[in-house]
């Protein structure tokens, strides 16, 4: 009997006793000596950051600073609609801040310049497609998924704001400088976006574990909106109940998932082959 494939969740071997892996300590000597590629550090420098009109992504303070001493920045960001995020010590030190007099605080500056979902539908067609990212959190899935739909033709991908990998310069690698070609949009609120998606004729496919069998047969309406949810949770329950269709592929074998950049790419050949000339 032949099973849905998709980016669900992974199944997970039994563990036996006394086979718990010992997780070596990072050397000091493996995290970078200089702040790494868009990173601002410093009160100040954020401070200014967040008041230009520069893309960032997100805004890390060390546990141990006060909140009431970042009021400011707090504000800053929330008007901005940028995360601010308690991170550890470690986090620092891998953004290359070891040795840096960096005051708790550190921005990541976007490499590219975000589009505005309204823009954008002002200029869509009916033939466009789009990808959907619910909660990909991998830098590496998110450059490949996005290499991926800028291969296949897609007219722009949309990240959450939250609970997403940043576009880091790891991503942009990954993603062989496809995030330089196709519009990448952030939005608040994902049910919101397709929601506003479908108000503009689009139909809205998800791709998750439990969903109909593809087939040739089947058929996409244009244009198209592809949901991808992460490896280990799949799309959300609320954004997959905005989904016109929940689909998954057939599968042989038996492992019962995909890796979600894999399955995206064979769902956005499958959207790329039926979209119209």
């Amino acid at each position: 009997m032949k099973k849905n494939v998709s980016p669900g969740k992974f199944s997970k071997e039994p563990v036996k006793a006394h086979s718990k892996p010992v997780k070596k300590p990072e050397s000091k000597d493996q995290y970078p000596s200089e702040p790494i590629p868009g990173v601002v550090y410093g009160r100040n420098p954020v401070t200014e950051l967040l008041k230009s009109d520069r893309d960032v992504e997100k805004v890390y303070f060390l546990a141990s600073v006060q909140k009431s001493q970042l009021t400011d920045l707090f504000k800053l960001a929330k008007e901005r609609k940028i995360p601010m995020v308690m991170a550890m010590s470690d986090k620092f030190s891998k953004a290359g801040l070891s040795s840096q007099s960096h005051q708790g605080i550190f921005a990541l500056v976007s490499p590219i310049r975000y589009t505005d979902l309204d823009s954008f539908l002002q200029t869509s067609g009916p033939g466009d497609s789009v990808a959907i990212l619910d909660e990909i959190e991998d830098v590496h899935n998110l450059g490949a998924i996005i290499r991926s739909a800028e291969v296949f033709g897609f007219s722009a991908v949309i990240l959450p704001l939250h609970h997403s990998a940043p576009l880091s310069a790891a991503a942009v690698k990954t993603s062989a400088g496809a995030v330089h070609h196709l519009p990448v949009i952030k939005v608040a609120n994902l049910v919101q976006a397709i929601q506003k998606l479908k108000d503009h004729q689009f139909w809205v496919y998800g791709l998750d574990m439990g969903g109909d069998v593809w087939s040739d047969s089947a058929r996409i309406h244009f244009p198209a909106a592809v949901v991808v949810g992460s490896e280990g949770k799949g799309i959300r329950p609320l954004v997959r109940k905005a989904c016109d269709a929940v689909v998954g592929f057939p599968q042989k074998g038996k492992i019962n998932s995909l890796n979600a950049s894999v399955a995206a790419g064979i769902m956005f050949w499958e959207v790329s082959r039926r979209q119209p000339m």
